[in-house]
Formats: structure tokens, sequence, C-alpha cells
């Protein structure tokens, strides 16, 4: 049996640099643009990007994950967190907005579902990030 987690965790164990201890990440999709849909109608589903966003106690890494086969590319953005001056957790009913600020004011913002079916752990870790922040 395919387990996500134990994917996810072996995935970041790979990159984490050494001093890195904590993990916690969360799945998010960022859409096409409405405009790709009035172009593409149908197929604009292959152009929507899928993430994984992890935090650790040194770095936030932005992880690409292939679309039609849940499978990390291997591409990954880290931002050092020294970097960043405020990360803040809004939850809603169905979404939770994270902000993260940086130093020279410009953001990034993810809205990742609160449930996320087949990785488990997705839940848990966006509840002790938003304790965490």
């Amino acid at each position: 049996m395919f387990n996500r987690n134990e994917y996810m965790d072996q995935f970041l164990d790979e990159i984490m640099e050494p001093g890195e201890v904590e993990k916690q990440y969360f799945y998010v999709m960022s859409f096409a643009p409405l405009t790709n849909y009035l172009l593409f109608q149908e197929f604009t589903m292959l152009l929507n990007k899928h993430m994984i966003v992890a935090f650790t106690n040194k770095r936030i890494l932005i992880c690409e994950m292939d679309g039609t086969t849940g499978k990390m590319t291997g591409n990954f953005l880290p931002l050092d967190l020294q970097d960043v001056k405020e990360i803040s957790f809004k939850r809603g009913l169905l979404k939770t907005t994270v902000k993260v600020t940086f130093s020279d004011d410009s953001k990034i913002q993810f809205k990742p579902n609160n449930v996320c079916v087949g990785l488990s752990n997705h839940k848990k870790n966006l509840l002790a990030l938003a304790e965490r922040y």
C-alpha cells in the first residue's frame, strides 16, 4: 500500500539540511488563471500547479508535485526563515489562509484545504503550524 505520509517524510528527509529537525507540511494547489479556462477549456486542469509547502525550523520549502502521478518532481524553492518578517494563519470553515511576509514587504499566500484525502498528516500539521506561528 502506498502511504503518502511516509513518502512525503522520506522526500523531505532527503532535502533537509543538517540541523533541521522539525518539519510540518501541507498540500496546496494553485489554479490556472481564468483566461486559460476560456482558451483551453477542459484541458486547463493540466495547467494547475500542485505543491507541498514544508516548514522546518530553518526554512520554508515549496516543493513541486507532478499533477498526474502525485510524485515529487525534485524541484523545490527554499526560503530562509531569517528573511521572513511574519507568518500568519487564518482558519476558515473549509480552507486555511497562510500568509508569509518577507523583510522587503513582499508577500506570498497559500490557501490549503483544512482536510486532504490521502495525506492524513495534513490537518495535524496545519494545526501545529497555526499554534507555532
